[in-house]
C-alpha cells in the first residue's frame, strides 16, 4: 500500500522532484538605459519564459525612479505540473505556450505606455524583490533577473554623481547598513545583463567596471550572490527537475496553470 501511495503522490505531481523555485526579473526603466518605445527587453524576457518549469513562481516588474513605490508586480504567474489524471499533451502543452505569449504581450504593453524615468531605484527594485522573496520557504530556490545599466540613481545611493572607488564603496555600504537600508538577500542569485541598456547609455569599460564592482560588493553585503554582470545571460535556468538532462523550452510534462 505505501509504494502505490507513493506512485499516486509521483502522478499527482506530475513527475517533479525538484524544489520550488521564484524567478523576480526588474527592467531599468530610466532615461539612462531605455529610450522608450521599442521593447529592448524582448529577447531577455523570451530566453527567462523558455526556461519556466512546472510549480516555478515568476515575477517582472519595471525599475524606475520610485523603487519600493513603484507598486506590485507588473507580471505574476505560475504554471501547475502535468496531471496524468485531468491533462492531454496535446492540450496542455498548447496552454503552455498561450501562457507564455501572454506574459510577452502583458509586458510589451507595459513598456508602450511607460516613458523613460529620470532616476533609477535599483535598489529599491532589490528591497521590493527581498520583501517577496522573503516569504518563501528557506529551501525554495530563488533567482533575481536585473536588466539594467547599473547606475543607481536614488536619494541615498546615487552612483551617477560620485567616483565609485573601492573606499566610496565601503563607506556607502556601511552608511546603508548602519541606517537598516540593505535588503535582506540571503540565498538570493542575481543576475546583471547590461546590454541592451548599456550599448544605449554608450558607457566606457571604466565605468562598467567600477558599477559591476559596486553591485558585487553590495550584493555580497546583503547576503545574495552575484551571479554575473555581463551583456547576456549566462549560467542561467538549469535547476531542473531530477532526471532530466538540460533545461527546454516548455513540453508535455511541464508548466501550465
Amino acid at each position: 500500500m505505501r509504494a502505490i501511495a507513493s506512485l499516486l503522490v509521483v502522478l499527482l505531481s506530475g513527475c517533479d522532484s525538484r524544489a520550488e523555485r521564484v524567478i523576480f526579473t526588474g527592467f531599468d526603466l530610466s532615461a539612462t538605459a531605455w529610450r522608450g518605445g521599442n521593447n529592448l527587453y524582448e529577447a531577455g524576457w523570451t530566453q527567462v519564459l523558455s526556461i519556466v518549469e512546472a510549480g516555478d513562481h515568476v515575477y517582472a516588474t519595471v525599475i524606475n525612479g520610485k523603487g519600493l513605490a513603484n507598486g506590485a508586480p507588473v507580471i505574476d504567474f505560475t504554471i501547475r505540473p502535468y496531471s496524468f489524471f485531468i491533462d492531454r499533451h496535446k492540450e496542455y502543452d498548447a496552454a503552455v505556450q498561450a501562457k507564455l505569449e501572454k506574459q510577452r504581450e502583458i509586458l510589451g504593453n507595459v513598456f508602450k505606455a511607460s516613458v523613460p524615468s529620470k532616476r533609477t531605484e535599483i535598489i529599491g527594485f532589490l528591497h521590493a524583490a527581498a520583501h517577496i522573496l522573503g516569504a518563501y520557504p528557506s529551501k525554495t530556490a530563488k533567482e533575481v533577473v536585473i536588466w539594467t545599466d547599473g547606475l543607481q540613481e536614488g536619494d541615498e545611493v546615487d552612483l551617477a554623481r560620485i567616483v565609485i572607488s573601492d573606499e566610496q564603496i565601503s563607506r556607502i555600504i556601511e552608511t546603508e547598513r548602519q541606517a537598516g537600508r540593505l535588503p535582506r538577500l540571503n540565498g538570493v542569485s542575481i543576475w546583471f545583463i547590461t546590454s541592451p541598456s548599456v550599448e544605449s547609455a554608450q558607457f566606457t569599460t571604466s565605468k562598467l567596471l567600477r558599477l559591476e564592482a559596486f553591485w558585487r560588493k553590495y550584493i555580497q553585503a546583503c547576503g545574495g550572490e552575484l551571479k554575473t554582470f555581463s551583456p547576456v545571460l549566462v549560467n542561467f535556468g538549469g535547476h531542473m527537475a531530477l532526471g532530466n538532462a538540460s533545461p527546454t523550452a516548455p513540453r508535455s510534462n511541464s508548466p501550465v496553470d
